[in-house]
This record gives C-alpha cells, sequence and structure tokens, in this order.
C-alpha cells in the first residue's frame, strides 16, 4: 500500500510540478546592451507559423550570438528548436548538453528525442563566453561555425528533416513542455532559406563584432537584434511577420499533465498496472 501512495504523489508531483499556476515568464532585457536574458521558467516564441515553403531544397542558415550562464546537467537545454504544428513535435532543435551544442533532427515519426538525428560538437559552450554561432545545412549535410570559422563538419546530417517539418513555431529558450529550459543571454537570431558560403559566414561575424550587424544582403526570413529594450514583442526586422512574444506568465505550448518522472520507470516494471493495482 506504502508503495501505491508513492507512485501516486510521484504523478501528482510530476504533472503539477512547479506547483505555481501563475508562474513569471523569466526572461528579461539587458539594461546595458541589446538582447535577452533567460532563467528558469523562462520561455518566448513566435506569434506566426514559419511554413516549410519558405526552405528551398531543404536549406537553411542560422546564425545566432548568445552567451551560455548555465550547464545544463541530465537533460537538454533547447536554445532554439521548431515546433511541429500539427502532430505537435518538435522538428528539429538547437540545444545545449553541459558545454556541448548539439543539433537534433526528428529521424522518423518519433516523439523521444533521444531518438532524434544527432551532431554535436564538444565543448563549443563555454560558461560566459559569447559565441557568434552560425549552422548551415542542406541534404545530408551541415556545419557548425564558431564565431566565422568552420568548426564541425556533420555527414549525412541535415537540420530539417524533410519528411516532418510543415508548419512551424519557434520557440526560443525552452522546449514546448518547458521543461528544457537554457539559462543564458541571446543577442541576435537570424534565419536565412539558403546556405550562406563561409566567406559571408566569416563577413557577418565580424560585422557583428563590429556592432553593425544589421540587414544583409541574401535570403533572411528572419532578423532578431533584441533592441526593443523594453514591451512583450520582439520584432522581425526584416518584415512585420514572425514577431516574437514574451508572455507575462510562463506559458508552455504543449501540456504533459500528470506524467510519470523517468525515474519510477527503473522502480516499476509496468507502471500501468502498478497503478490500477492498488484500487485492486
Amino acid at each position: 500500500m506504502l508503495i501505491c501512495f508513492c507512485i501516486i504523489v510521484g504523478v501528482l508531483i510530476a504533472g503539477l510540478w512547479p506547483f505555481n499556476f501563475l508562474q513569471k515568464n523569466n526572461i528579461s532585457w539587458l539594461n546595458d546592451k541589446d538582447g535577452l536574458a533567460f532563467g528558469r521558467f523562462g520561455i518566448l516564441y513566435s506569434k506566426d507559423i514559419i511554413n516549410q515553403t519558405f526552405f528551398k531544397d531543404n536549406q537553411i542558415t542560422i546564425e545566432m550570438a548568445l552567451r551560455s550562464k548555465d550547464e545544463s546537467g541530465s537533460s537538454l537545454s533547447h536554445i532554439i528548436s521548431f515546433f511541429n504544428d500539427q502532430d505537435r513535435f518538435e522538428d528539429f532543435v538547437i540545444g545545449q548538453w553541459r558545454t556541448h551544442l548539439i543539433l537534433f533532427s526528428r529521424n522518423g515519426n518519433f516523439a523521444d528525442i533521444n531518438k532524434y538525428k544527432k551532431c554535436g560538437l564538444r565543448y563549443a559552450l563555454p560558461l560566459d563566453s559569447t559565441l557568434f554561432i552560425t549552422v548551415t545545412s542542406k541534404s545530408e549535410n551541415s556545419t557548425i561555425y564558431i564565431n566565422g570559422k568552420p568548426a564541425k563538419k556533420c555527414q549525412n546530417y541535415s537540420l530539417i528533416p524533410e519528411k516532418y517539418i510543415s508548419n512551424e513555431q519557434l520557440i526560443i529558450g525552452n522546449s514546448p513542455t518547458g521543461k528544457g529550459e537554457w539559462k543564458g543571454e541571446i543577442y541576435t537570431l537570424a534565419i536565412y532559406n539558403t546556405l550562406l558560403p563561409k566567406e559571408k559566414i566569416l563577413e557577418n561575424y565580424k560585422k557583428w563584432k563590429a556592432n553593425n550587424y544589421k540587414k544583409f544582403e541574401g535570403d533572411q526570413i528572419i532578423l532578431y537584434r533584441f533592441d526593443e529594450r523594453t514591451g512583450t514583442i520582439v520584432n522581425n526586422k526584416i518584415s512585420p511577420d514572425y514577431q516574437l512574444l514574451i508572455p507575462p506568465l510562463f506559458k508552455t505550448l504543449k501540456k504533459e499533465l500528470l506524467s510519470l518522472p523517468r525515474n519510477l520507470f527503473k522502480i516499476i516494471a509496468s507502471p500501468i498496472i502498478a497503478f490500477f493495482s492498488c484500487f485492486l
């Protein structure tokens, strides 16, 4: 009976955590420069849906300037991700585990991110280091650049999973469930629907470092400079579309109510049978 009671309490804790139903969204504007700071229980997401048709031949380039403030432990911290508005799963994630940068892409109809295709760069995110990170990707070929220089080639890996990406919502600083929080600062984010050449990537890094990172020639869909300094909206400098919303309260995009914590699966072979056995 005691075991059954512990299981029920564990399920309630996992489903209702953190028990603060009016949790403030832990995102704040920086005081001394352009950018946003992300803490625990922070999330930022686009108001509009990004359509697959923007990405010609599955080509994409993502540029971001950021500073990591915490080493993630056993879980993956989601820096940015594309959340599929149709089947409610993430199609790709750029995340941090400890000080490593990791790319995840859906590989089949999997909800479990541990079954996604992966490519990573070890020790790419040392704490309190401001970095300009670029990821370029096309079919079966992706490259990670750090401060304008190529750092890792990912063979047979595409950031965009051709079969599954459709109508996407951009999420920054967390996972759709709110359980993949990333702690740090983001200063700029740009998304292109083409593959930038390495010369242009180095040029953009130099412009950003010289505080001249504005609108460049190319096929940018999105450019966030996070220079509003106040308010609940981050504007896209390319067009009025794809504004980012900073909700005043921590609001996740995917609910996982009363889900079992992972460690319980190590204790009981069949959680469903064990749960219902309490009432037999």
